[in-house]
Order: C-alpha cells, then sequence, then structure tokens
C-alpha cells in the first residue's frame, strides 16, 4: 500500500517536472499568427503545463494596444495554445504630405503596410505611428467601415471641416455630419442604395447630415 502510494505520488511529482510545452500554437480570431507574433509565442516554451499557466509572463510578453485579450490552454502532454484577440483594421489613412498607414478599430496605427480593400481617407496632416488620431478621423474610418458593408465598390473619403464626403462609388458620394450624425443614417443609407440599385438610377449626392436625406440627381 505504501509503495502504491508512493508511485502515484511519484508520478505526480514527476508529472509536474518533466510535463512542459515543448511545442506552441499561437493563433489569433483570424488563423495563425503572423511570424512576430508566433516568435513571440515561442518564449513560452518549456513551461510546466502541470503547474497554472502564465497569464502575467504572457500579457507583459504581448503588451500591445493591437492585442485586447490573451488566453491560454493546455494540451497534453507537450502543446501550449496561446490564442490572441486582435483589434480589426477599418481603414487606411492617406496623408496629402505623403505616406499612408492601416487603422484599427481603437483608433491605433498599426504597424504594417496599408491593407488593400479597406477604404481610405485622405487627410492633411502627417502620420506618424504610435500618435494619436484626430477625433474626426476615428470617427470617419468607424463610418466608412459601416458604409463598406453596404457596397461593393472601393470607397474613399477627405474631411471637409465638420463634413465627412465619401465616394461609393464613381457617380456617387455620400455627406455625414461628423459632430452630430444623423441617428438613422445607417438605415437611410441602406434603404436609399438598395432601391438605387433595384432602379437602376443612382443619386450623384446623398446628403445625410439633415432629419431627412436630401438626394441629388
Amino acid at each position: 500500500m505504501k509503495f502504491l502510494l508512493f508511485s502515484v505520488i511519484l508520478s505526480i511529482v514527476l508529472g509536474v517536472q518533466f510535463l512542459t510545452a515543448k511545442k506552441i500554437e499561437c493563433y489569433t480570431q483570424f488563423g495563425l499568427c503572423d511570424e512576430r507574433l508566433y516568435a513571440l509565442s515561442q518564449q513560452l516554451k518549456y513551461i510546466r503545463l502541470l503547474w497554472p499557466l502564465p497569464h502575467k509572463t504572457a500579457a507583459a510578453l504581448f503588451s500591445s494596444p493591437h492585442i485586447k485579450q490573451i488566453s491560454l490552454r493546455r494540451r497534453l502532454p507537450d502543446t501550449l495554445i496561446v490564442t490572441l484577440k486582435l483589434t480589426r483594421p477599418i481603414g487606411v489613412v492617406s496623408s496629402m504630405l505623403g505616406g499612408s498607414a492601416t487603422i484599427d478599430d481603437s483608433g491605433n496605427v498599426l504597424e504594417t503596410t496599408p491593407a488593400s480593400g479597406l477604404p481610405v481617407l485622405f487627410i492633411t496632416e502627417k502620420i506618424q505611428t504610435g500618435a494619436p488620431l484626430d477625433g474626426h478621423v476615428v470617427d470617419s474610418l468607424r463610418i466608412l467601415a459601416q458604409i463598406r458593408t453596404l457596397v461593393s465598390a472601393p470607397i474613399s473619403a477627405r474631411l471637409e471641416k465638420n463634413t465627412l464626403a465619401a465616394q461609393i462609388s464613381p457617380a456617387t458620394q455620400v455627406l455625414i455630419n461628423l459632430d452630430k450624425p444623423a441617428q438613422n443614417w445607417y438605415t437611410a443609407l441602406q434603404v436609399i442604395w438598395e432601391r438605387s440599385r433595384i432602379e437602376g438610377k443612382k443619386p450623384q449626392i446623398i446628403d445625410l447630415r439633415f432629419k431627412s436625406p436630401v438626394l441629388t440627381y
């Protein structure tokens, strides 16, 4: 009996000591981690899997405004799985002074090359990685990300004081008041755009700055 108890205790001790993370798998909500995140995840190799997982170490390792959430789980006998929830790119800012950057849904400038297919907002200010963007710029990109769900054509836009002027097709421009957007602007645009598609007659300007949309053909 004593020998059996000793064997069990010895097995547990050895398991704690020797069941380590020999493999690290790294994922985001978009799929596999990129090379940089994967390389960071490899620093968690050889942690003991039967000990509490090192959440504080992982939080320090992946400290970035572009990472919203970090979770760790074990797959015995030798694998640690790292799952990261990243901020989502919503648009590209292009400066008249030169340079472009992808912006995420938290308003951060991503340290990556501009992504294709996203709405493009032209601004006059210089883009600086790590520097906060003007509030109107971030609001504009969030609005453009919503408009993008309605149209298939590439979207470009510019700021004119407190007005966002978005070109949603070669023939149609949408105007939105950034200081006080109409409460139902998205629903109104959805109805107008769908109706124009069915009728085959698209307005040149869809002005959503007022209580009721104003259309110019």
